[in-house]
């Protein structure tokens, strides 16, 4: 049955979309700006909200940058991840927040900040 939970089409499509586009990784959660948090995979940098809360309410940001697996999904034109935040206890040393650091100037400079999956 296409939708045995008696969905929305608005829902249908939202989920439709998720399984289309959703990216289940682990991620460097880097800084928070103030309407989003600033998440990378190897080259990409990811602005990312919260939903119902802050991602600066979860980790402080006396902790960045911090190693976490989530999903990340689309939804009404915005990132946002899938309310389940791995954090793994590890510290970054100098090396990896200078090319944390180049990554997300690289990423200001040439406006390739992902705002929308």
């Amino acid at each position: 049955k296409e939708n045995p939970n008696g969905l929305s089409p608005e829902r249908l499509s939202i989920l439709k979309e998720w399984n289309k586009k959703k990216i289940n990784d682990k991620f460097i959660l880097y800084k928070y700006e103030e309407e989003f948090a600033i998440f990378m995979d190897g080259n990409h940098v990811y602005a990312v909200k919260g939903l119902k809360e802050r991602l600066k309410n979860l980790i402080p940001e006396t902790k960045l940058p911090q190693l976490v697996e989530t999903v990340l999904l689309p939804f009404h034109g915005q990132i946002i991840y899938d309310s389940y935040l791995l954090q793994y206890p590890l510290s970054f040393g100098k090396g990896m927040r200078n090319m944390s650091d180049k990554t997300y100037q690289k990423a200001l400079k040439d406006n390739s900040i992902i705002y929308e999956l």
